[in-house]
């Protein structure tokens, strides 16, 4: 974890040394992922050559952590066909949630409307970026309706901002931990090669800061805990050839 501010670092995690070595290139280079993942989905051999080898899926939902209000959750992922029911698939989410605590200070009627001035006593914001893979189950339940099924491992980071504009204070923490997600839901095919679905979700997630001197010297760490329940509906694209 980070926060502005000093603070001394007693030992040493490899948590912190993969975050820095493997996962913040690709955090800082989302679109060098995404480039990554489309060509070898592009180039690598077949697995089964029938039709519909590969998909694409486009999604947007809500997420309630533990550790702060819902918010809104958007996410893409792209699979290759194992079998006739199972997929992996790598996926990608982005998380935002905020949170402002305001008092009115005054009332205003002008023209027959109430006009209110609110003073903004503090502010918050969550945000989490994800990466994970895992594999994707679908399972015909006749006509157009498929029942689906996902779970994914991955890690996840964890930004945690806040100011404070009574006490004039702003900071801003960092957390790392690795995740699990999984979904469950039915899709409705709208094509031969697309479907809309709806899923309900859960994300487990607890990270925990380095451990760092605080007061009498003892050793302290900071935990925050984004493990949710939530929802999404997207669109999922059989052998999208323009991503």
């Amino acid at each position: 974890m980070s926060e502005t501010g000093p603070q001394k670092t007693m030992t040493p995690s490899w948590p912190s040394l993969f975050k820095w070595i493997c996962f913040y290139p690709v955090l800082l280079h989302w679109g060098g992922f995404i480039l990554i993942t489309q060509i070898y989905f592009s180039c690598a051999p077949t697995i089964q050559s029938p039709q519909n080898t590969r998909f694409l899926e486009l999604r947007i939902g809500q997420l309630d952590p533990q550790a702060g209000d819902a918010g809104t959750m958007v996410g893409i992922s792209r699979g290759r066909r194992i079998d006739d029911r199972l997929w992996w698939q790598l996926e990608a989410n982005y998380f935002k949630s905020s949170y402002t605590r305001a008092t009115t200070v005054a009332d205003e009627i002008s023209g027959g409307q109430v006009i209110t001035t609110e003073q903004v006593e503090v502010d918050f914001s969550n945000t989490i970026l994800s990466i994970f893979i895992g594999f994707y189950y679908e399972y015909s339940l006749g006509g157009r309706f498929f029942y689906r099924g996902t779970g994914s491992l991955g890690w996840e980071h964890i930004v945690v901002s806040e100011k404070n504009y009574v006490e004039n204070v702003a900071r801003t923490r960092t957390f790392d931990t690795p995740g699990l997600q999984i979904s469950a839901g039915l899709g409705i095919g709208i094509s031969r090669s697309s479907m809309i679905f709806g899923d309900l979700i859960y994300n487990a997630a607890k990270a925990k800061s380095d451990y760092y001197a605080y007061g009498d010297g003892l050793p302290v760490y900071q935990q925050i805990n984004v493990s949710g329940f939530g929802f999404r509906v997207g669109i999922n694209f059989l052998n999208f050839k323009y991503f």
